[in-house]
């Protein structure tokens, strides 16, 4: 088979894994890093001179490319943000618990307007 034909093959499969998966189950996050491996192997054996059915293909596979680099940034921003959201709950959570802590344990109760 050709060498760009399997590259395509795997931009393919992996531009429609980042379409329709969520990318904050482990599962996926395994297989993208799966596809993204496979081409990397796949690119190291493309190498010049390029027939013309080559160069058509890679024309084809360029613009593909570009929209698998935006949903992966699109895919890094949500994580990132989902990150941040996680990280503020730890950070409310721990404040209610270390707040009632301090709770006094006889039921006595001090005004502090006196």
């Amino acid at each position: 088979m050709n060498r760009l034909l399997v590259y395509q093959k795997v931009t393919e499969a992996l531009f429609h894994h980042l379409e329709k998966e969520d990318m904050l189950e482990e599962e996926n996050v395994t297989k993208l890093n799966d596809f993204l491996v496979a081409r990397e192997r796949q690119l190291k054996g493309i190498v010049p001179p390029y027939t013309d059915e080559e160069k058509s293909i890679g024309k084809a596979i360029i613009p593909l490319d570009e929209k698998i680099k935006e949903l992966l940034l699109a895919k890094k921003i949500d994580s990132k943000n989902e990150l941040i959201k996680i990280q503020k709950s730890k950070k409310t959570t721990k404040g209610y618990a270390s707040s009632n802590q301090n709770i006094s344990s006889d039921g006595m109760y001090y005004d502090k307007r006196s």
